[in-house]
Parts: C-alpha cells; structure tokens; sequence
C-alpha cells in the first residue's frame, strides 16, 4: 500500500483529502505544517507528499526546499496544494522542484489523478534507473574496454620502442591513441548526459524563456561537425523551415545529433542520400531523418531503450547503444512524439514532433510570436 504525506493546516481540508485517498487505498499521513511534516518524514519516508503552500512556522516552499537538499528524500514526488495561482507563485514553485500543483478548490478525480499520476511515474522512474544500474554493471566495462585497450597499447609500444620507430610510425600510434580517447570520452558523455536526463523535469528543458530557433545554416554547420568527427562520408540534403520550438536549443541539437549520428553510421546506400527536413505546423515542428540502409523489423523498433542496439548481435558499429534513448527521453520530456518506421527497401525514417514556441494557426503570426515574447517576459520580470 502506497503512504501519502498530507501537509495541511485547515483541518477541514485535511480530513476532507485524508477520506478521499483511503477510500482509493492509499495509506494517509497527516501534519499539520512543513515542521511537524519533516518530524515524520525522518520516521519514515512517504512515498508521495501532499502539501499547502500557506503555513504556520514552515511554509510550503521551505518545506520543499529541505527536502530537496536531502539525499534521502530528494526524489520523493512532491504536490503543493494552493488558493493563489499567480505566475510567480506557480515558477517559484517549480525552481523549488514540485512535481505538480493543485488550486484550492479541487474535484476529487483532480486529486486522484494528480496522485496517481505521480505515483506511477515515480515507479516507472525508479524501474528505469534500475534497470540502468543492472545494465551499467554488465556492458560498462565492455564498452569502456575498448577504446581503452588501444590507448593502453599504442602508448605502451610507444614508451618500450621509442629508440627504434620512425617519425611517421610515432604518428600513426599517436593518431590511434587520439582516436581512442575521443571515442572514449564520447561514451563516457553519452552516459552522464542521459543519466542527466532521467532525473530532469519537463521544466528543465521546455525553452519557455528561451526558445530553440531553426536556423537552416546553423545546423547545416552542426551536421557537417558530426562527419567530420565520425570520418564517415555521405550525401546530405537539409531542408530546414525556420521557426521557434519550445525546447533549450541543445536538447534539439542533441536530438538531431544522435538521429544524424545513426544516419551516417547505418546508412550504406550512397546512391541515395540522408536527407533532413523540418517543418511548422500548427502546435508541432516536425522533423525527419531519413536514411537507406538496415532493414529495421517492427520488433527491433520496439527495442528502443537504454543500451539496446538496434543489431547487438552483429553490429560491428561503434556506440553504446543510447543514442536512441537519449532522443527518446528528450522529446518524451518536451511533450513531443517520436516515430520510427522502416520499409523491406532499406528505407528507415526518424521523425519527431516538438511543440512550437507559439501556435501558427492565428491569422497574424507575427502579432501572436509578439504576444508570446511579451507575456513571458512579464512572467520572467515577475519571478525575479
């Protein structure tokens, strides 16, 4: 049985929220302010906090605060129950790091669906890390290995037959060993960035302040940095319309990255280049990667996720397996869709939506781009 922590002092209120999560079987805890809510924590950890904003001597924000700070209870999801909704109120909130908010007066299915919400997205959170760990423990070392056995080596065979090697041999060793740290640092960044992103919240990257702009010859400049560092040569078309997504630039950047990344690996059809296109719609900004190479089967998609290669088995290809992951958990967070399909003619496309900065079904785009940069440049004012 899950336990809640309910932070509440009306006693109305509480008792009220109290009867509706035990008749949905949830174990209910109650205080009556962040002080006495804190006592009980450090007695036993809940597996979810319910807590008002308005409070005798700890409020709701530091509350929220301590328990950030704390290792123990940093990851517990936390839903501040509140009668004020200003912006300010709503930002400081989440720079505080709550999971959701409730505005006094509440339906009782808000509530539940809040809770049940949380609940389970904390559970699949927790499954996923997990499982992670389960997975760093087996192929880390594989996948760190090697790079490593060729820096270890050239260097060795350097340092024991200096004397006797040419200017141009001391060259290549040098160039194998450059080649293999860079491989290896790769690897080591893929791993941090998405143990990053697994503990990130939509807020963290959505770009509300500062949204990504789609500048064709920016990203063009972008692609042709990622064949360079590959080594590998492929045709290219880039058709990029340029608009505003509500997303951080890098994590788009990131995103277009792993996808080209994928594309100049696993594309093996030079008659037929890798093309990229993106275009606005009304709410989505969609791009696509395509690229003629491995038949992807239905099955093989549907393994998309931490550490699974597409052909593991096989594959020869370097990489760790995340760079799929990576996107996915990107656009799952920025509240886009994700799409991969793939045709017997060795034909596979990648596309995703990501929400646009402002909706392009007004009749002046401009008026509404402007509207958008105004309102939320009072909401920064006002968070300050």
């Amino acid at each position: 049985m899950k336990e809640i922590l309910l932070i509440e002092d009306d006693e109305y209120v509480n008792q009220n929220i109290m009867e509706i999560l035990e008749n949905e079987n949830f174990k209910v805890v109650s205080a009556q302010n962040g002080k006495e809510g804190l006592e009980k924590i450090k007695k036993r950890k809940p597996d979810l906090i319910i807590c008002d904003i308005c409070m005798p001597e700890l409020n709701g924000f530091d509350t929220l605060k301590i328990l950030r700070n704390e290792k123990e209870t940093a990851r517990i999801p936390f839903i501040f129950l509140t009668a004020r909704a200003s912006m300010a109120d709503l930002r400081e909130g989440m720079n505080c790091g709550a999971d959701d908010y409730l505005t006094k007066p509440f339906g009782v299915n808000d509530l539940i669906k809040a809770v049940t919400m949380r609940l389970q997205k904390s559970e699949d959170t927790y499954n996923l890390v997990e499982e992670l760990k389960e997975t760093f423990v087996k192929k880390i070392p594989h996948e760190l290995r090697t790079p490593l056995i060729g820096i270890l080596g050239f260097s060795e065979l350097l340092k024991n037959e200096i004397e006797s090697l040419t200017k141009e041999e001391i060259l290549v060793m040098a160039e194998k060993i450059s080649s293999s740290g860079k491989r290896l640092h790769r690897r080591i960044e893929k791993f941090l960035f998405f143990a990053d992103l697994l503990s990130m919240s939509p807020d963290e990257i959505n770009g509300i302040l500062s949204p990504a702009e789609i500048n064709e010859e920016y990203y063009k400049l972008k692609i042709r940095q990622v064949n360079n560092e590959l080594g590998i040569k492929r045709n290219i078309d880039i058709n990029l319309q340029a608009s505003f997504l509500r997303i951080e630039e890098s994590y788009y950047e990131a995103i277009l990255h792993e996808l080209v990344e994928n594309a100049f690996k696993f594309s093996f059809d030079d008659n037929h280049p890798i093309t990229i296109t993106g275009e606005a719609g009304n709410e989505y900004y969609k791009t696509r990667v395509i690229n003629y190479g491995k038949y992807l089967t239905s099955e093989k998609i549907s393994r998309i996720s931490s550490f699974n290669m597409f052909d593991e088995e096989k594959s020869t290809m370097e990489g760790n397996g995340l760079g799929l992951a990576i996107v996915k958990k990107i656009i799952e967070l920025a509240g886009g869709y994700f799409i991969v399909d793939s045709s017997p003619d060795f034909k596979t496309k990648f596309e995703f939506d990501i929400p646009l900065a402002w909706k392009n079904n007004c009749a002046n785009p401009v008026l509404k781009r402007e509207s958008y940069i105004t309102s939320f440049a009072s909401l920064n004012k006002m968070s300050k």
